[in-house]
Order: structure tokens, then sequence, then C-alpha cells
């Protein structure tokens, strides 16, 4: 499709920063390129992102008529959908999560995906060259490295909240994340994960361009999917509630635990790889509806229905886990594809000679019905 090759590139052992092409550089060649673009002085001042933060928090307390109330039921995330940017970089120089105002990098180097720069390019929305995915809200999203296999490498977002945490008071978490399962022609090594999750925190690491150090592995978080998420079709919601104990100021998304506490599936077997994830639409709020909250999660994690890749070109690999019948329809409603399954299964379904376009699989077990969508692409 003309989209640029992703192929992970070895630096002590991990990956760090995409390179122009869309591939990971190291570090070194990231700041060596970041200083001669003087990438680092066009980014929004601490002051100016000071300013906002607080125009923002006092246009919310004047619409809730609450200000300084920890019951207002307004989102304290700002910028929840990264629709707003500073600048929308060049594809060729790559992104930075630090590109959407607000969020920042507290490890290694998250990337900012946007219909800003068109839709279709290694960065764009929904045609980049991780996969083929709308955005859940607008036209923009974060994307994170969640996991890979030689070492707890781990790209983690934060963002300071519009206002502290109460102690003792109860919150409500939630985001939407989609599976970012390569496209098959990077030829890259490809993990489903569990553990992508939400901490709450006093500690402000955050840098613009990602940090050199990681952000360190605490094994905790207070909101955790502890499912692997799968879904590479449609966002999934996950969510949770805690009562603060601090009067954290900072909210940090990514997977807090290592690779001796993170469960994963491979779905391509190839020596190494990682996974990763799309988020978007993030919000944290006192009040139980303020958040979309998630219900059947773990059904859908242990059930293990997917898809994979998507868009697909030649073949759709699919989890069949708990569902007794597969059927694809087209965008007209036509009957493509129909196969009954049995107990825990994985189906191979060419699409080589499938018209180019939109598909859904509907998964039936008895009378309950889910269904995916999936591009066919040649």
């Amino acid at each position: 499709m003309g989209m640029p090759r992703r192929n992970p590139a070895p630096v002590d052992g991990i990956m760090s920063a995409r390179d122009s092409i869309g591939t990971k550089a190291s570090p070194a060649s990231l700041m060596e390129r970041m200083l001669r673009s003087g990438r680092k002085g066009r980014k929004t001042s601490e002051r100016n992102r000071t300013m906002n933060r607080l125009c923002r928090l006092a246009l919310v307390a004047a619409i809730a008529g609450c200000a300084g109330a920890p019951v207002c039921g307004q989102n304290l995330v700002p910028n929840p959908s990264f629709e707003d940017y500073t600048i929308c970089t060049p594809d060729s120089v790559g992104t930075f999560i630090s590109d959407a105002v607000d969020w920042l990098s507290y490890s290694r180097t998250p990337d900012y995906l946007s219909g800003c720069r068109g839709n279709s390019c290694a960065f764009c929305t929904p045609d980049n060259t991780i996969a083929w995915q709308e955005a859940s809200h607008g036209q923009a999203y974060a994307g994170i490295v969640c996991y890979f296999d030689q070492e707890s490498y781990r790209e983690m977002i934060g963002v300071q909240l519009l206002q502290p945490l109460v102690v003792g008071v109860q919150y409500f978490g939630s985001m939407k994340v989609n599976c970012g399962a390569e496209k098959p022609e990077q030829g890259t090594d490809v993990f489903i994960s569990n553990k992508l999750g939400m901490l709450f925190t006093n500690q402000d690491s955050g840098l613009p361009d990602g940090p050199d150090e990681w952000f360190e592995l605490r094994n905790s978080a207070q909101i955790v999917s502890e499912d692997i998420l799968s879904d590479t079709a449609t966002w999934v919601t996950v969510s949770g509630s805690f009562t603060a104990d601090s009067a954290y100021q900072y909210l940090v998304i990514g997977n807090h635990f290592d690779n001796d506490h993170t469960d994963v599936i491979q779905l391509v077997p190839k020596a190494s790889g990682h996974s990763y994830y799309f988020i978007d639409e993030v919000c944290v709020s006192p009040d139980p509806q303020g958040c979309p909250l998630a219900n059947g999660i773990a059904s859908q994690a242990r059930e293990e229905r997917w898809l994979w890749p998507n868009p697909a070109n030649d073949r759709v690999r699919v989890g069949c886990s708990g569902a007794s019948k597969l059927s694809v329809f087209d965008a007209q409603g036509k009957l493509v594809h129909d196969a009954m399954t049995v107990g825990d299964v994985e189906l191979f379904v060419d699409v080589s000679n499938w018209s180019p376009g939109l598909y859904t699989a509907v998964f039936r077990q008895d009378q309950e019905f889910r269904s995916m969508r999936f591009m066919v692409v040649h």
C-alpha cells in the first residue's frame, strides 16, 4: 500500500523512537536529528502549558458552578482525545506525543497519530504504518509499545490533571484502547498483551521528546486491564475505580508491569517482537456517570475472539474461542463466508479474492452475537 516499512532496530537490546521512515531509531540518532532541526525549541513552553491548564480549569469550574469541589463530574483530563496539538509535525520528521497539547512522554518515545497530516501516511489516521484504524473520537490518538519480549521496554504517556485528586474520594477512570497489530507487509513480530492501565502519581517526570530513562515499573497501578486486549477492529473500554490515598496530580498510561507479570499471546512466531496499542478518549472523574465504564471486558478476553491483521490483503487469522459459528458479511450485507467452530480454535479465512472494502465478522454462541469490522485491501 506504499506505506513505509517498520522494522525494529536494535538499541542495547530494545527499540526506541521511530525514525523518519517509520522505523525505530536509536535515542542517540533521535537526539542528533532533533538538535539539527531545532525541534526542542518549538515546544510549547511550560509557562504556556500551565496557563492553558489554568484557563481550562477555570472554564470547567465556571460551567459546573462548583470550583474546587471534587464532585463536579467533569473530566479531569485535559485534551482527552488528543485533538489539540501544538504543531502538526511533517510525516517525514516523525512524531511525538508532546505534539498533543498537555501530553508528554513518561517513558521512551510514544507516538502521536493524527489526521492533520492526511489520511494515509506513517503517522496519519486512519491509515498509518501500524494499522488501519479510525479514531474513537475526532481524528487523533496516541500509540504506545506495551510489551517487548527481549526486555521490559515500555512506552508511556502522561498528563497533569486539571486539579489534584482529593484524598478519600472515589474516582472513576476509563480510556478507549485498540490493539494496533502490525500490518502484514511490515514483516515485524506481533504480540498482544494485558496489564495496560492508568497510574496516578505525584511524580512529574514527563519530558517533551521522551525521557532517556524508563519510568519505574512498579508492578501495580490503580486501574489495570487484567485481560489480554486482542480487538484490532473496534475500540475497547478499559475502566475501573479507586479511592485516592494521595492528592495525585499526574496520570501515566501504559503497562506498569514487567515481563514476568505480563501475559501475552504471540501472533507471529518469530525470534522477538512487541505489542502495540492505540489510546483515545481518556477520562477521570469523581462522578460514576462522568466516564464510560466497561462491561464485559473480561469475557471478551477470555473468549479470545479477535481478527488479525486489519487491514488484510490475503488472509485473516481469526480467534474463535467460545463461539460456535463465524459469519462474514460485506458492506452490502451479503454473506461471503460461513463456518462452524468447535472448542478453542483459530481459523484462517482466505480473502485474496474478495473485493477491497469493509467487512463484518459475526461470532455466534447460542443466542449471543458479537461483531468485529475489518478491511480488505489489495
